[in-house]
Order: structure tokens, then C-alpha cells, then sequence
């Protein structure tokens, strides 16, 4: 993760660096929850210690994982996690969640990827 970024900010969300603090029983919820995870890769064995696990491993391994805040009320609200880019097949891979089902249907995903920050 670039130390240097702190979070991004548009009208609707602030995107903050990933960390422990946002591991908690609303983020296990939606890995649970078959409809919001429908079209995951990962598996649904994760519990409080293994999803800490995953947030070190993706960001020691150069992986941009941000949380998805609604500015309005600070909430947490979904990930964004973009893998490292491939510069030589000119390649990157993303994905976007946003597992507070209250918050669907709102065009949040795409406002999170298509603002200036």
C-alpha cells in the first residue's frame, strides 16, 4: 500500500487504506451472506483472525486494498481491492464490494471508481 496515501474523498465516499479496525462483525456478515458474495473467488471460511490475515497478506503482497466509507455518516459500507499490474502483459485486476445491502442500487460503485479524488 502507498504510505503516502491516507484516503480519497469525492461528494459520496471516502476510500481509506484497509486495516484491522475495519475487521469487524459487519465485513464477516457480508462474507457470509450468499448473495453478496455470489460472485467471489474466495472462499466463506473466514472467521475474526483469518479476515485480519487476509487484509496483512493482500497489502504485504502490494495488493491496493481500500475500505468504502460513506462520508455522510463514516460508515463502512464495502472494499475496493485492486491487484498488483502486470506492466509487461498490460494486465491489472479489480474488484469492488459493497456488502451493506441497504447500500445497493444507489450507483455507489460506480462513483467510487469514477470520481476525481
Amino acid at each position: 500500500m502507498n504510505p503516502s496515501i491516507t484516503k480519497l474523498e469525492s461528494q459520496r465516499l471516502i476510500l481509506i487504506p484497509i486495516n484491522d479496525l475495519f475487521c469487524t462483525d459487519s465485513y464477516l456478515s457480508w462474507i457470509y451472506d450468499p448473495v453478496v458474495c455470489k460472485y467471489l473467488e474466495s472462499g466463506r471460511d473466514y472467521n475474526m483472525f483469518t479476515l485480519k490475515e487476509y487484509i496483512y497478506n493482500a497489502v504485504e503482497n502490494n495488493v491496493f486494498f481500500l475500505a468504502i466509507c460513506l462520508r455522510s455518516i463514516n460508515k463502512h459500507i464495502g472494499i475496493i481491492k485492486i491487484n498488483p499490474i502486470s506492466f509487461r502483459h498490460q494486465r491489472g485486476e479489480y474488484g469492488i464490494l459493497i456488502g451493506d445491502k441497504s447500500e445497493w442500487g444507489k450507483r455507489l460503485c460506480k462513483g467510487s471508481i469514477r470520481h476525481n479524488y
